[in-house]
């Protein structure tokens, strides 16, 4: 059962990444005990193929909404792509501007379009980060035509601090 459901969420998101985030996957399984073989059928019905709609820019702010558009990097009307979404979040989160951003669709079945809403949640005006650190590896040295072998440790730690909107 678990490898049948896989099977079918493997095939909704595939076809949702060639522009049919409305297909449908049915399926049929016929045990034979006595031979231990499972016969799994797939039925899948496409429906109309997608295309990006609106996009919509929630929770930001004061900040202007144009930069967080222009980082998405979407057009009404090109193929949608399931792999959209992530690109989407992973684009706008490098604005540096926001601590979390999150991208959902929604499908206008009548028109066949997927319409995308980007929730960004700006970071305050004080921020403090704090990343700890540990590298191992081995550093060969050659002097005339020996090598050795140098264990080598490297501990980090990183803080930033940032103020921002200084002169408001």
């Amino acid at each position: 059962e678990l490898d049948y459901d896989q099977g079918k969420r493997a095939l909704l998101e595939r076809l949702a990444e060639e522009s049919y985030p409305a297909a449908t996957v049915q399926g049929e399984v016929r045990l034979e005990h006595e031979q231990r073989l499972a016969q799994v059928t797939y039925r899948v019905v496409l429906g109309e193929s997608y295309r990006v709609g609106q996009l919509k820019v929630e929770g930001e702010g004061g900040l202007p909404e144009g930069p967080i558009l222009a980082a998405a990097g979407l057009e009404r009307g090109q193929p949608f792509r399931q792999s959209m979404l992530a690109d989407v979040q992973h684009e706008v989160y490098a604005l540096g501007a926001f601590s979390s951003v999150e991208v959902d669709r929604e499908l206008n079945a009548s028109a066949h379009e997927v319409d995308l809403r980007v929730q960004v949640k700006p970071l305050g005006p004080h921020t403090f980060r704090l990343g700890v650190g540990i590298t191992s590896g081995a550093l060969q040295c050659t002097q005339s035509s020996t090598v050795e072998s140098v264990p080598q440790w490297d501990t980090h730690l990183l803080a930033r601090y940032e103020r921002r909107h200084v002169f408001g």
